[in-house]
């Protein structure tokens, strides 16, 4: 399956609502690069995968870890309790 670009703060909303399942930190700098760079690809509870674009190392390992935080506080604050409430309409008017 393809990955979709996606900005880290949208990522972040994914996380905390409980849609991201598992992240991975990728280098994506080449062998001769001056400046290491990592991305985030992550993977939602549907099997989709997202990426970020290409950033320094230190800042694309501090948004993992934020990531990994992130993913564990939405199993506390998305309950089923509280999802059952929301109704949304899926037919077009």
């Amino acid at each position: 399956m393809p990955e979709r670009g996606i900005d880290v703060l949208s990522l972040e909303g994914l996380a905390l609502n409980g849609f991201i399942k598992e992240v991975k930190l990728v280098k994506c700098s080449g062998p001769t690069d001056k400046i290491v760079k990592g991305r985030v690809i992550a993977i939602d509870v549907n099997g989709r995968k997202y990426a970020t674009k290409c950033v320094e190392y230190g800042r694309a390992s501090r948004v993992f870890l934020v990531l990994r935080r992130y993913i564990e506080w939405g199993k506390y604050m998305v309950s089923e309790k509280m999802m059952s409430g929301i109704t949304y309409d899926l037919e077009e008017e």
